[in-house]
């Protein structure tokens, strides 16, 4: 009888654990897919959805504790002081408009780590990215026609509006594929999928005309390959998969869109040398060198407290693409250091881990969003953050393994 309860109450654990890991997932891939200002009513409604489920659950459970790690408590910290830095902005209302943003991700930080430590399912945060980043790829094949435009100047949008943000993600879900490659219980066609997800990953990053991605995107695959892993068979499915994925672009892909692209493309890149060698660039790379000038003049008139969280706009008109800008102009050096430090957390945490191609690939993906934060704004950009929580997770998972067997070796 004994036998019958414990197996009855393990059916209903491992059913609530795959209710609240659904939710997690789509929850995530809503932040993707749901991006735009007249579709982000759904993703806040699954926000929600996502809360109501982890309390219901919770209160079936009696289990009414909340986790607090590092990295929340450090971001808490951090949106504190943007929060407090609306009472010398140069505009509050800008201020406290993205506040909000902030305390979402607060509650969100700890609500999804309480659930990643209870239930064990930190690789729905993965699922999600695939399954925005696969809306993304459909809509780029012309298989998806959603109601909306996709393409801006020549520039793949995709449901997120804007073609950097779309790199990013696509970046997010490369970093995905891989560390789903890596592990053992990842087989059959799943694992071809994230083959083939890599590619089509880089080919909608290549619609972008994403310079940073660009280049960012190969130099993370090249950087993810082993030699002493490299065997013929894997060579030989790779080739393979590069056939399939060719033949997938021949057949969905806008042959007329593409030869467009290759002279965007070239274009851009030459704009950003031309910059480089000091002969002008393009009006994309002269509009980032002036926010960047103007902004550290901004910058140097209040340095320690910054002059309001997002209040660049208000002498800017709009944001910097440089989250470090940003950051600095905002809320100053010491909100920046605040921000800073959940990625000096979670490299220490990654640091302790051992020798692994997961560990590779969190390195790689931290150094990925720290290069980006170069060109985009991401202090409140959820599936960045997010991800950095899983990686956050996982080391610390790794962390008290170890832990364990050492004590278990004494």
């Amino acid at each position: 009888m004994l036998k019958i309860v414990n197996i009855g109450d393990r059916v209903i654990a491992d059913k609530k654990r795959v209710i609240i890991g659904t939710v997690l997932t789509i929850f995530v891939a809503s932040l993707i897919v749901f991006d735009l200002a007249q579709n982000v009513k759904y993703n806040n409604m699954l926000n929600l959805l996502l809360f109501a489920t982890f309390i219901i659950i919770s209160i079936m459970e009696r289990d009414y504790k909340l986790e607090l790690p590092d990295i929340a408590i450090a971001y808490f910290l951090f949106s504190i002081f943007a929060f407090s830095s609306t009472f010398w902005a140069v505009d509050f209302d800008l201020a406290f408009k993205y506040y909000s943003r902030l305390l979402t991700v607060t509650i969100n930080f700890i609500i999804i780590y309480t659930i990643l430590k209870r239930y064990k399912i930190e690789n729905t945060i993965l699922y999600g990215i695939l399954l925005g980043a696969l809306y993304n790829i459909l809509i780029g094949l012309n298989i998806i026609h959603p109601n909306y435009e996709v393409f801006e100047f020549g520039r793949f949008t995709g449901s997120l509006g804007n073609s950097n943000k779309i790199a990013k993600t696509m970046l997010l879900s490369i970093f995905a594929s891989l560390v789903l490659l890596s592990l053992n219980s990842t087989k059959g066609w799943f694992r071809v999928y994230n083959y083939i997800n890599i590619i089509l990953s880089f080919y909608i990053i290549i619609l972008t005309i994403s310079k940073k991605a660009i280049i960012l995107a190969p130099l993370m695959i090249l950087l993810s390959f082993s030699i002493k892993n490299l065997k013929l068979k894997n060579i030989v499915i790779f080739i393979l998969l590069i056939f399939v994925t060719i033949k997938i672009l021949i057949t969905y892909s806008d042959i007329h869109q593409l030869n467009n692209l290759s002279h965007l493309i070239e274009k851009r890149f030459e704009g950003m040398i031309d910059m480089i060698n000091g002969y002008g660039g393009d009006a994309s790379s002269k509009e980032r060198a002036f926010l960047l000038e103007e902004g550290f003049n901004i910058f140097s008139n209040s340095p320690i407290f910054g002059i309001g969280l997002n209040n660049a706009r208000y002498f800017l008109i709009k944001y910097t693409h440089n989250n470090y800008l940003e950051l600095l102009i905002g809320v100053g050096i010491i909100g920046t250091i605040l921000f800073y430090s959940i990625y000096i957390i979670t490299i220490k945490k990654v640091y302790k881990m051992p020798p692994s191609m997961k560990r590779r690939y969190f390195f790689i993906m931290i150094l990925v969003i720290l290069l980006l934060d170069m060109a985009t704004v991401t202090y409140y950009t959820k599936p960045v953050l997010f991800t950095l929580l899983y990686i956050y997770y996982v080391a610390q998972k790794e962390e008290i393994k170890l832990c364990k067997i050492a004590n278990q070796n004494q």
